[in-house]
């Protein structure tokens, strides 16, 4: 079963991390939850979207982005993940 992820990426001088905006099991839910998070969140940036329906938007130096990733359940991996601050 897959099931597909909403969220944001953020990076500050102390933190760096995440914010979740939903679960879904379906493609077409999670492409409309990231559109309504867009709206709400970034209203004035036109927002150009990728097959898998993350949305991404280029303003001068600054850029903004909404991802949707896929993960399929009950699915062995080892992974390991890294970030600095």
């Amino acid at each position: 079963m897959t099931i597909y992820r909403v969220y944001t990426t953020y990076h500050e001088s102390s933190e760096s991390g995440t914010i979740e905006y939903g679960f879904y099991s379906t493609l077409e839910k999670a492409k409309q939850r990231a559109k309504e998070v867009w709206i709400a969140q970034y209203p004035d940036c036109q927002y150009e979207k990728e097959e898998s329906g993350s949305l991404y938007c280029h303003n001068g130096w600054d850029s903004v982005s909404i991802y949707v990733s896929s993960f399929e359940l009950d699915t062995d991996i080892h992974k390991e993940n890294c970030g600095y601050t």
